[in-house]
């Protein structure tokens, strides 16, 4: 069994079982010209420099999509695979990030933004359909039933 994060628009190639789906929200330093905004478009944050997963990993694709959806262009100016890394980059001031509101819950000096039009992000859990185990079989069971696909 797995857990995966994937852009709202992608679906698991094997048996899975959609757990969540969220907007993303914005992430800045508490000391960043947007911090104190209630509400922004997405269309809105084209000249603020991106702090971002590599380019096509899961964690970046939603991103990407969200503003390729809307016609828009963004600078990523720092990429890691490094949560800690990304949130360090916010939090000094070096970009904006999007990121799961759960993640920053917690986090010093950081704020989440709702923003319109925001990267969507599916949580799943994934299995092999073909020939489950019986602890995934018990784990699907405490899920609350079976999945799909």
């Amino acid at each position: 069994m797995a857990f995966l994060g994937l852009a709202g628009s992608a679906t698991p190639r094997t048996a899975h079982r959609e757990l969540d789906r969220h907007a993303l929200s914005l992430v800045v330093s508490e000391q960043h010209r947007l911090a104190r905004r209630r509400r922004l478009r997405l269309a809105g944050l084209v000249d603020e420099p991106f702090v971002d997963f590599p380019v096509a990993t899961p964690g970046r694709l939603q991103t990407d999509e969200a503003f390729r959806a809307a016609g828009l262009t963004r600078t990523v100016a720092f990429e890691s695979s490094h949560l800690q890394v990304l949130l360090g980059l916010v939090r000094h001031g070096l970009g904006v990030a999007f990121l799961a509101p759960g993640v920053v819950s917690g986090q010093d000096s950081l704020v989440q933004l709702p923003v319109a039009g925001a990267p969507v992000r599916a949580e799943y859990v994934a299995w092999n359909g073909l020939n489950p185990t019986p602890a995934a079989g018990a784990f699907l069971r405490l899920l609350g039933g079976a999945g799909t696909g």
